[in-house]
């Protein structure tokens, strides 16, 4: 399939007008992650790949008004590099590097979505290349800025069926005082998944918490940061609900993060199982203590907070798992299918057909 790499918005636009009068088929696409075993891609023999993965500047970061203007094919992981210097902080992580424009088309949830809720919350604004090829930028710079459709807040799980993002502008917070993760070690996945459970409804709030199965042992891994104080009084409190069971801190809390995630390759069998709610991840944690996973290598990864599970390992020993697989999230809402019908009347971006839907 051919690919297509603008450099700037420009050039994008120039790329979508000359696929329209040709009317090919574009696919929006980021480092294309996820695009490899879409159901019915390899069928859009005619179509071609906008990817964003030359969009890579940091336009403006403006530490006095506590936002970044960044391009849309950076990754967190970069845009967090970008605004350490200004004493900035973007709360988007551990997304195993893909593009800011993939993570905004698949919905994909971050670390800290159970603490700062999604990307989107994030975004004050975009600028994103429609299917006619127009220039569009919603929002601002401020977070009262819309009046009518707020069109970036559409983008959001649409796959890039509703347009090409380009560029964001990022809602930042100053870098956080205290940041560490504490590993406590649990004996099976119904204790993690018990103990996840008491720090939801402990309301200790974490960035992040994530249930882990490798080398016969499970552990929970909580995220905390903030406030120095706020930090330390939840981490007494994690310390008290963990009782005797055995821990370990990790002071560099994103490095842990970021190298954990790190062994989970993009394309492993089992990477992206999505659940689809907390209560879901929750019950199978409780439902893994299998004979079979014990003395066999593999790995299991559950995110409450993403409602998703990924899991690496001999094939047979994870059988029981293939009955969870389930498709990625599909947009949805009838405001939705008439901003698809306007924008894009002969269904040229990310044709419907690939999303299961029917646009009539």
């Amino acid at each position: 399939m051919n690919i297509l790499y603008p450099e700037s918005a420009a050039s994008a636009r120039e790329m979508v007008r000359q696929s329209g009068r040709a009317r090919r088929a574009l696919l929006p696409a980021g480092r294309r992650s996820r695009l490899a075993r879409w159901p019915g891609l390899e069928e859009e023999g005619g179509a071609a790949l906008l990817s964003s993965e030359r969009l890579t500047k940091v336009l403006s970061v403006e530490p006095e008004n506590l936002l970044a203007i960044v391009e849309a094919g950076l990754s967190p992981e970069e845009v967090r590099r970008a605004l350490e210097p200004a004493g900035l902080y973007w709360p988007v992580s551990g997304l195993d590097r893909r593009s800011l424009g993939a993570i905004m088309a698949e919905g994909a949830l971050s670390l800290e979505s159970m603490a700062r809720g999604p990307m989107i919350d994030w975004i004050l604004g975009s600028t994103f290349v429609e299917p006619s090829g127009r220039l569009i930028s919603s929002g601002g710079r401020t977070l009262k800025n819309v009046s009518g459709y707020d069109l970036t807040r559409f983008h959001w799980r649409a796959w890039g069926s509703l347009g090409f993002s380009t560029a964001f502008i990022l809602k930042c917070l100053p870098l956080p005082e205290s940041s560490r993760v504490l590993e406590i070690q649990c004996a099976s996945g119904t204790e993690a998944a018990g103990l996840a459970e008491s720090v939801i409804l402990k309301r200790i709030f974490p960035q992040a918490l994530r249930l882990s199965y490798q080398e016969d042992r499970w552990s929970l891994l909580v995220w905390l940061t903030g406030f120095a104080e706020y930090v330390e009084a939840r981490f007494k409190e994690l310390r008290a609900l963990a009782g005797d069971r055995p821990g370990r801190v990790h002071e560099e809390a994103l490095d842990f993060w970021n190298g954990y995630l790190a062994r989970w390759p993009l394309k492993a069998p089992g990477a992206g199982h999505w659940l689809g709610s907390r209560r879901a991840v929750l019950d199978l944690a409780a439902h893994l203590d299998w004979p079979e996973l014990k003395g066999r290598p593999g790995r299991i990864d559950l995110d409450p907070g993403g409602g998703q599970i990924r899991f690496e390992g001999q094939a047979e020993a994870f059988a029981p798992l293939d009955a969870f697989e389930t498709a990625g999230p599909r947009p949805e809402g009838e405001v939705y299918l008439r901003l698809k019908r306007g924008l894009d009347p002969a269904d040229l971006f990310f044709p419907a057909r690939l999303l299961g839907r029917q646009v009539k």
